[in-house]
């Protein structure tokens, strides 16, 4: 349900609210430094008694931002920011940083664009954020958020993370959520209902983390490439949260080649389980094909229509990933 919901347009972000509660602000266009590879992400984002659930820019990890889309290698550069693991070598500084550039709106659709660090483009990428569905008598509300990533260069590109690239359980990337550390010391429940002694690296459909008195639940399309995917976790001194399509095995996309990528996140106040609410059912609900493999012409200068105006989004999204490839 998203009646009650508002989205504001602003030049650099989107901010969305429920009555009188910021639910998120969609940073589109930030200015950060290079090194922190500059891309979108969602900050501030709070439950809907107002519990904040994002941390940005922390002095652990100043290019941990909120909850985004983030690449550690990807062809020898660096979409997640800071430093880079370099096999037999560990964390190095390396000028290797790329940025992921709004680019304009086209419908419901935000075209991007990803450059390298001498500002060459070697991806293209569309996304879709869905509108806020608020359930109030649950005490919470979710989103469903879309992306595919094209290569446009004439050679493969690589993604990985640090773990393909030879450090143990650190298969970050993707999708990730950096929580607050006042969130640290969580129960994680994964899709077998029971909370994991050890969540690092734990495969499965969705993940429930609770801290708080709040639980932050990510579910993932099991049309997403190696799904049901392992899940890097974090909740010892502070949350970070990814659902790694490469946590263990890099992905070989080729010249055309697109990437697809869609999960369900939901947010809410309460200790969520498996015995309270069916969080399987969250993993069937909400995965309408929207993310149609041509764009309808729009202005690009303007948000979305389709949260702007709760219009649903049509056409039918195509597999056009492929795990052409597996790295060491």
């Amino acid at each position: 349900m998203s009646a009650g919901v508002e989205i504001e347009s602003r030049p650099d972000r989107l901010v969305a609210r429920y009555r009188d509660r910021v639910l998120y602000e969609y940073v589109f266009s930030p200015e950060l430094p290079r090194q922190l590879a500059p891309r979108p992400y969602f900050h501030p984002v709070s439950t809907l008694a107002g519990v904040q659930l994002t941390d940005h820019q922390p002095e652990d990890h100043r290019w941990h931002l909120g909850i985004a889309y983030s690449w550690p290698v990807v062809q020898g550069l660096n979409f997640w920011g800071g430093p880079t693991f370099v096999r037999g070598e560990g964390y190095v500084t390396l000028e290797n940083h790329g940025q992921i550039r709004h680019l304009g709106w086209n419908g419901p659709y935000q075209e991007l664009e990803w450059l390298d660090p001498d500002g060459e483009r070697i991806a293209t990428e569309r996304r879709v954020s869905g509108r806020p569905e608020v359930d109030a008598e649950q005490g919470a509300w979710g989103m469903v958020l879309e992306t595919e990533i094209e290569n446009v260069t004439r050679a493969p590109l690589r993604f990985g993370s640090p773990t393909t690239e030879g450090r143990e359980l650190a298969g970050y990337a993707g999708l990730a959520w950096r929580g607050p550390k006042a969130l640290g010391q969580a129960a994680v429940r994964f899709d077998d209902g029971r909370a994991a002694a050890d969540p690092m690296g734990h495969r499965s459909r969705w993940l429930g983390y609770t801290a708080g008195g709040i639980t932050v639940t990510l579910v993932e399309d099991p049309s997403n490439p190696g799904a049901p995917n392992r899940w890097f976790v974090r909740g010892d001194e502070y949350p970070l949260v990814s659902s790694s399509p490469v946590f263990d095995r890099a992905l070989l996309l080729r010249p055309g080649e697109a990437l697809s990528l869609r999960h369900r996140v939901v947010f809410a106040d309460g200790v969520w389980d498996a015995n309270r609410v069916p969080l399987d059912e969250l993993h069937r609900q909400h995965f309408e094909p929207s993310l149609a493999p041509a764009v309808a012409e729009g202005d690009l200068h303007r948000a979305p229509a389709h949260l702007a105006h709760g219009h649903a989004n049509g056409g039918q999204r195509g597999p056009r990933w492929s795990r052409s490839g597996v790295g060491p």
